[in-house]
């Protein structure tokens, strides 16, 4: 039977205006359109990335603590130590911890080299909050490695210590497993200077790490670009364009298979349908939404399944 209906659908326009009104919800104003789809869809899926990177999700995780935190704890100020427990309280019980944050995570284009280098979060420790919903700052800064179920507090440090190499070293001698993938079967014969990394990371370069027990790691926080950007931000953003773009190219190949899935949905086959992303999870998923004249309907389409397994969404 041949296929009349006609089939619309752009899929990296619709990562585009769903990252942007994302955006928009966070408080940021979306870089410039330059007229290039993908350029376009490209930048916004950046902003969205390094908006979420710099933020620490609100979820409950198991809190541990450097050998080195917990023998200078007693020695920190009185208001530093309530600021450490209070962290470790709304990591443990999923609290926001965004009033803690940079200020910078204000600004859409604002950079965290530390995090990029070194996948390390750094808080103030202030008790009060402010009018801006950010907590009083602190030169005192607790810095911390967080993941999907743990957050491991690292030390705390005066603000600027974006390249103290003792926070590596922590990290390697009390949690190891936590960095392992980033080791490097390299001989390193020493560190560049913190004042020195700094430099490269602002010149959009990066560079390993080596501890004092000789172990090599590079960039646990995914790298810098050239362009003084997150290295991990353009691999994500290039993969989840990519493999919009191949979602859209499966369909368009399978136009009798989505026909057939739209009349046994809305009892015809009618004229056109406009196809909407709703949701990509990459090597996953992905979720649609089928809009026509007589009754919208979305599907979920399985990667790597047989092409007429398909789940009603």
């Amino acid at each position: 039977m041949k296929v009349t209906m006609k089939i619309e659908m752009d899929f990296v326009e619709d990562i585009r205006l769903g990252m942007e009104a994302q955006l928009r919800e966070l408080g940021y104003t979306p870089r410039p359109a330059t007229g290039v789809k993908y350029r376009d869809a490209h930048g916004v899926c950046m902003d969205h990335t390094h908006a979420m990177a710099r933020r620490i999700p609100a979820s409950r995780r198991i809190v541990r603590v450097s050998d080195e935190l917990t023998h200078r704890e007693p020695s920190l100020p009185v208001a530093i130590r309530g600021g450490i427990l209070s962290v470790a309280y709304d990591l443990m019980f999923g609290h926001d911890l965004t009033p803690r944050l940079s200020r910078g995570l204000k600004k859409r284009d604002a950079r965290d080299e530390l995090l990029w280098d070194w996948g390390i979060h750094h808080l103030h420790l202030g008790a009060q909050l402010q009018n801006d919903g950010f907590t009083v700052r602190t030169d005192d800064l607790l810095f911390v490695m967080v993941r999907a179920n743990a957050a491991y507090l690292i030390d705390v440090r005066p603000h600027g210590a974006w390249a103290d190499e003792e926070l590596v070293e922590i990290v390697h001698m009390n949690w190891p497993q936590e960095i392992s993938r980033f080791r490097l079967r390299i001989i390193l014969d020493g560190n560049v200077t913190p004042e020195q990394r700094q430099l490269l990371r602002r010149r959009g370069l990066n560079s390993a790490f080596r501890t004092k027990d000789g172990t090599t790691y590079g960039m646990m926080g995914g790298g810098i670009t050239s362009s003084r950007e997150s290295a991990g931000a353009v691999i994500d953003s290039d993969r989840l364009l990519s493999e919009a773009q191949n979602v859209e190219a499966f369909i368009r190949d399978r136009a009798q298979w989505l026909a057939d899935l739209v009349i046994e949905n809305i009892g015809c086959e009618p004229q056109q349908v406009r196809l909407q992303l709703l949701e990509l999870v990459p090597g996953r998923a992905a979720g649609i939404l089928v809009r026509n004249e007589v009754r919208d309907f979305a599907f979920r389409l399985p990667y790597a399944v047989p092409d007429n397994q398909q789940v009603a969404w």
